[in-house]
């Protein structure tokens, strides 16, 4: 079984957020957007690297599709570079910034799936209360960065929604998450 304790990965990204970012958790919340060919140029640089491999992103869309989840693949530098949003409820995500084109860096919104898996170089669930940040605590993120074959970062593949009703739907996502991240550096090797 996938473990979901991420308290100590959560705490430390807190503490970065007010130490070295010094960012306000009841501050105005600001999503920084790039323009739409600065994400076509992240999106086709990053499909160069993983080639084939994008239908480990289309397993786990169909999956989120049915649970109303929204499936996002962000870059290294976690920028959203495709978002697949096919739910009603997944739709309410991508109005609220869960779309291609946000950035979601640490240091730009504070602690939640893709920026903190990119500085912590590990999968996390950032479960509602656990994003920094006020107006992202309704959501759940679940998050895995991509390495290639040598070890560097293609991006994170994250699966993101409203509050989990059960624990153990948190965990399956999760497991299902990891393995179709696997996939792509098997592949590519």
């Amino acid at each position: 079984m996938v473990a979901l304790d991420t308290s100590a990965v959560i705490a430390a990204s807190w503490k970065r957020c007010e130490e070295k970012y010094s960012l306000d958790p009841h501050g105005v919340f600001r999503q920084h957007r790039l323009t739409e060919q600065e994400v076509r140029y992240s999106r086709e640089k990053v499909f160069e690297q993983i080639g084939s491999t994008q239908s480990a992103m289309f397993r786990m869309r169909e999956i989120a599709r049915d649970v109303g989840y929204c499936v996002l693949f962000a870059d290294a530098d976690g920028v959203v570079v495709r978002d697949f949003c096919d739910s009603e409820s997944a739709r309410t995500l991508r109005e609220n910034g869960l779309t291609a084109g946000t950035i979601w860096q640490e240091a730009v919104v504070g602690t939640n799936g893709i920026g903190t898996a990119l500085v912590e170089c590990r999968s996390m669930t950032g479960n509602c209360a656990d994003h920094f940040h006020h107006q992202l605590k309704p959501f759940i993120c679940i998050s895995t960065p991509m390495f290639d074959p040598d070890g560097a970062t293609i991006g994170v593949l994250d699966v993101s929604g409203g509050k989990v009703n059960h624990r153990s739907e948190a965990v399956l996502l999760h497991q299902m998450l990891e393995e179709s991240a696997a996939w792509i550096p098997a592949a590519l090797f």
